[in-house]
């Protein structure tokens, strides 16, 4: 912020500084654009003492044209007189103290004709980010309306906000106000116009918090990609959005990301969700009101629809409410159509858990995929994920239809699905199920004809009832298929964990309406290599080893072995102490590869 006045001392350099404060009030400043290259400030007070202005009150101050004023929001700045065009480099903006983060109305940046502002480009980039040691809570006086958002960006491109102020911090907040509960409204959203698309829009290193009571959660979505009714198509494809390394809580949907989809190959290009924390920790019917996601019928924590080229990877999803059935972990949807399915989309190295309803005929699942009628392969990669603490206390017994909890399951319509489902460990355990209830790590539906490949996955299922519960007994699976097609292009080398201690059936498979109770008959029927099952002890706990690590250990080898095989989720020292059935471990490092582990008991 210019003052020009270090010059100056003693007495006179004070009564020159009360001077302009008071001149400075209503002041209007004509100067050219924003421009690129220069450090932009939102101080809470936008008074400047020199010109050209630098500094602003807030984001949204009104704004209509002509010379700035002291009450000139940034982004209404820029939405009217777009950026200098003379100018180029980043166009920073600061967050200072003195900022409330409180605006006049919700944030929105790009005009609401045709989308963008003035001169917008690559080579002027705007960065946002909090002063360094401060923290910001981004909110509005009033209430978010019906199909609108907290902040909207208005087919703009090349924006980052960055809320890491201080290295290793969040320090930026968006939150819903205590009147923002429409359904229908979103914290962020990225809106396309026929003329222009949003691009090249990051958000990184902040806290999404939706709007929420002890026992419902209103925000329909965290991050929302689509049209301006709530769900709705956009109007032109978006690209290059990166959401990262943000915790998203209170919403129904974590991301929802729908592409058009209306005509072939209007996909959204180059989503990445990367490293996000969906689902907070406060628990529903406390004192507080809950941070859990989900609460309506399907609600996912990451959808998407029409992408391509689509990254998700490495993303905590847990606690969603569970007086809502159908909740998704993760979502591949074709609601946008069939003419522009998402493709090439890699999920890879997420973790889920701690997923449930109590809503009768109602499943719940980890990662689903539900893409409709195609032909071609989708190129679809669940690769490296850990799944577990999933159920659903009132699921169907009905196996065909899949409202129950299961791990991942594939309903596409397709003799050609492309899915390679590899190196992913599915734990289900829970003494919660109903009479004849059932649970199913795989899941794929009779539709699905051929195309799958699984490989090294570990498949470990000990759902059931209590002991005392009477009624008829359970059925947990690894691998359920409901059709009458092989599905399989390929499969081997997996790893099956099956347990009836707590009342019921347990089969490796489910084919031809038959139950396959050991690996050796479910290789025979769906041709299948290598698998094996395992012999306890098993390792069964997903232990909490860190704050945000999750460690899944499996006793694979012969009985009486001391070796372990490891799925690789985090960077393991050479000496680490694993919990097997409930007794410490001391083990050594052997060897790893890019998925596994191998240790050796230290005796």
């Amino acid at each position: 912020m210019k003052t020009k006045l270090t010059t100056l001392s003693g007495l006179t350099r004070k009564l020159l500084i009360a001077g302009l404060i008071l001149t400075s009030i209503g002041k209007t400043y004509a100067q050219a654009p924003i421009e690129g290259g220069r450090t932009y400030y939102i101080d809470g007070f936008g008074v400047d003492f020199v010109a050209p202005k630098d500094t602003f009150i807030n984001f949204m101050g009104a704004y209509s044209g002509g010379a700035y004023t002291n009450s000139t929001g940034l982004f209404n700045a820029i939405t009217v007189r777009g950026v200098d065009p003379t100018t180029l480099g980043t166009i920073n903006i600061l967050l200072v103290p003195g900022y409330t983060g409180v605006e006049p109305s919700p944030l929105a940046i790009g005009n609401t004709i045709n989308g963008g502002f003035d001169y917008m480009a690559p080579s002027r980039s705007i960065v946002i980010k909090p002063h360094p040691g401060a923290n910001y809570i981004i909110t509005t006086f009033g209430s978010v309306a019906a199909n609108g958002a907290l902040l909207r960006f208005n087919g703009v491109g090349h924006i980052t906000i960055d809320g890491e102020g201080t290295p290793g911090q969040r320090n930026l907040t968006f939150q819903m106000s205590s009147g923002s509960n429409q359904t229908t409204s979103k914290i962020i959203e990225y809106t396309s116009f026929s003329q222009n698309g949003c691009q090249n829009i990051a958000i990184r290193n902040c806290t999404i918090n939706g709007n929420s009571t002890i026992s419902a959660i209103n925000t329909y979505a965290g991050f929302y990609i689509g049209g301006t009714t709530t769900p709705s198509a956009p109007a032109r494809r978006s690209q290059n959005i990166t959401i990262e390394n943000n915790v998203i809580q209170a919403v129904r949907h974590g991301v929802f990301a729908r592409g058009i989809g209306l005509t072939a190959n209007s996909h959204d290009l180059n989503l990445i969700v990367r490293n996000n924390i969906i689902g907070g920790t406060i628990a529903p019917n406390g004192s507080l009101p809950t941070t859990f996601v989900g609460g309506v019928t399907n609600a996912a924590g990451i959808l998407i629809a029409s992408q391509a080229n689509c990254l998700i990877q490495g993303n905590t999803i847990r606690n969603c409410l569970p007086t809502a059935g159908g909740f998704r972990g993760i979502e591949l949807s074709s609601q946008s159509g069939n003419l522009s399915l998402d493709s090439v989309v890699n999920i890879n190295g997420n973790k889920i858990y701690n997923l449930y309803t109590t809503i009768l005929s109602n499943g719940v699942y980890g990662i689903r995929a539900n893409l409709g009628l195609h032909t071609q392969p989708l190129g679809i990669s669940i690769i490296n994920n850990t799944i577990g603490k999933i159920g659903s206390t009132l699921g169907n017994g009905a196996i065909n239809t899949f409202n129950y909890a299961t791990g991942i399951l594939l309903e596409d319509n397709s003799a050609n699905a492309g899915y390679s489902i590899l190196h992913n460990s599915v734990y289900l355990s829970n003494d919660t199920l109903p009479a004849a209830g059932i649970t199913a790590c795989l899941g794929i539906s009779n539709t699905v004809t051929g195309g799958v490949s699984v490989f090294n996955n570990i498949f470990a299922n000990r759902g059931g009832r209590q002991i005392s519960a009477s009624g008829n007994p359970t059925f947990t699976y690894g691998i359920v298929l409901t059709g009458t097609t092989n599905p399989f292009s390929a499969s081997g080398y997996n790893a099956f964990y099956l347990n009836d201690s707590r009342g019921g059936y347990s089969s490796v498979g489910f084919w031809l309406t038959r139950n396959r109770f050991t690996v050796a008959e479910w290789m025979q029927v769906s041709g299948s290599t290598n698998d094996v099952m395992t012999i306890p002890p098993f390792v069964t706990e997903m232990t909490q080893h860190s704050p945000s690590v999750m460690v899944w250990v499996l006793h694979w080898a012969i009985q009486g072995s001391t070796y372990l095989y490891l799925p690789i989720l985090m960077d393991c020292p050479e000496q680490l102490l694993l919990r097997v059935e409930h007794i410490s471990l001391p083990v050594i490092v052997l060897w790893r590869s890019i998925h596994w582990l191998v240790v050796a008991h230290m005796p």
